[in-house]
């Protein structure tokens, strides 16, 4: 039963990973085809969906781009506030997912599992009050490493404040979105330099 087991996730494992390869070659066709705002544009929804690629993927690849490209600071200035504007907009509508959810299932469902919505309420209003807690948000939108996927469900689920989710969405996605493409775009100069 065990050996079943283990065949089953591998099974699982190796059909998660063709799937991720397959839209990876497919981000890489369309950054081939389209311009770079548009890729980004498409990019930045896919990674926001599909949480389990690399998130610095297509901002990095839209750097590269736009260095081979010799485009100016105003084309990246431009893709960036695009791929902020578009992350923070499906972070809003995962927010408002999450929140509409939990009005539904909170009274009726959540209950047997020992959620109690008021606890929760006066547990997150402590945490909208401060810049302290502005800062921690906005470093859950900034580091590279955790999907905002799930950030975005629990603040929905949890009705952190809406005005401070989304500056704080929108500030964070920024420079992230900044830093990954000026990555990109001196990774190659500084490869040229060294080598």
């Amino acid at each position: 039963l065990r050996s079943l087991a283990n065949t089953s996730n591998f099974c699982a494992t190796v059909i998660v990973m063709q799937y991720i390869e397959e839209l990876i070659d497919w981000l890489r066709v369309l950054s081939e085809t389209l311009p770079v705002w548009a890729f980004v544009l498409v990019g930045t929804v896919v990674e926001e969906v599909v949480s389990i690629i690399p998130s610095s993927l297509i901002m990095v690849v839209a750097g590269t781009l736009l260095y081979t490209q010799e485009k100016s600071i105003l084309v990246i200035i431009f893709v960036v506030l695009i791929a902020t504007l578009a992350k923070t907009m499906f972070a809003v509508v995962f927010y408002q997912l999450a929140a509409f959810f939990e009005d539904r299932l909170s009274p009726k469902f959540l209950k047997w599992v020992g959620y109690d919505r008021e606890i929760v309420r006066t547990r997150v209003a402590h945490f909208s009050k401060g810049k302290r807690d502005d800062i921690v948000m906005l470093l859950l939108r900034v580091l590279p490493v955790l999907p905002s996927l799930p950030v975005s469900l629990a603040c929905g689920f949890l009705k952190l404040d809406y005005k401070t989710y989304v500056w704080t969405s929108f500030v964070g996605f920024g420079f992230k979105n900044a830093a990954q493409l000026l990555i990109g775009y001196y990774g190659l100069e500084i490869i040229a330099w060294i080598g």
